[in-house]
């Protein structure tokens, strides 16, 4: 940043020169701070179009072929691991008490 001030050596010119001086020093003393104007609502917004479709990639990296998600299917497994340990075992031995009525 440059700025030129015009003064004059001239004696009957020197009081506008002095104010030519301190207006000069002022300005150089001036600091401008860029700041973008951002709608909060539109950032808002952007922020939480991003959110969604990070979490629309995440669930379908989760997906398998069958649309299932990889959790449900992992779910699955377990309950049809379990069943088939079930299976074997009999429900004979659990016999309820009878009472007679006379």
């Amino acid at each position: 940043r440059q700025m030129i001030a015009c003064v004059s050596p001239a004696d009957d010119s020197i009081a506008e020169t002095e104010n030519t001086l301190k207006y000069a020093n002022r300005a150089r003393n001036i600091k401008n701070k860029l700041v973008k104007n951002i709608d909060p609502h539109k950032a808002q917004l952007a922020a939480l179009r991003n959110q969604m479709l990070k979490m629309q990639q995440e669930l379908s990296e989760l997906r398998d072929g069958s649309g299932k998600t990889l959790v449900e299917t992992d779910q699955a497994d377990q309950i049809s691991a379990l069943n088939t340990e079930l299976e074997p075992v009999s429900y004979t031995h659990l016999t309820l008490p009878t009472k007679r009525i006379v």
